[in-house]
């Protein structure tokens, strides 16, 4: 049997070339995503389920369908940009944190495996010294800073409350 692995955000840039990897390592793929980067025809393959979908706006219910059955969850569905956060707090608090939120809740009901969330370095703000390591304090300095942060200390949070195994992958650009 195959692992199943979904992967939200799956047609973003970093996305899509985690769903091309988790094909080449054999994973059955599910991509839920919305679109909002764009609707990316030439990054579909035959060979992996598309779901249009909100994290933030559909119904524990619905993610619960498309994660039925998954070994991994890898939660990369965000709204990007610190300029826009700064800009539009609200709606990228209910994406960012009330979407992630939904994913979690959504993978502890169908248990699965592992939830992997990416989150970003943007949560170290200005570190005083380099090379950063995930020991530097957080000192986030905008609203999707903080709302990665946040996210982070949910994921934490549904591992120990919940028994959901999860990762936070902080990425660097």
């Amino acid at each position: 049997m195959l692992t199943k692995s979904v992967v939200t955000g799956g047609m973003g840039f970093i996305g899509h070339h985690l769903v091309k990897e988790l094909k080449r390592q054999g994973h059955f793929v599910v991509v839920a995503d919305n679109l909002a980067g764009g609707n990316f025809p030439d990054r579909r393959q035959d060979d992996v389920i598309y779901y249009e979908t909100d994290i933030a706006k559909s119904s524990v219910e619905t993610l619960q369908s498309v994660f039925r059955d998954a070994t991994y969850v890898f939660h990369l569905a965000a709204l990007p940009r610190v300029q826009y956060s700064l800009e539009h707090p609200l709606e990228t608090e209910a994406v960012n944190v009330g979407g992630t939120i939904n994913v979690l809740e959504a993978a502890r009901r169908e248990k699965v495996g592992k939830m992997i969330f990416v989150s970003s370095s943007s949560v170290y703000g200005e570190p005083a010294a380099l090379p950063v390591h995930e020991g530097f304090p957080l000192s986030p300095m905008s609203p999707y800073a903080h709302q990665k942060a946040t996210s982070e200390w949910y994921c934490n949070l549904y591992a120990n409350v919940h028994g959901l195994p999860t990762v936070s992958l902080r990425l660097f650009n």
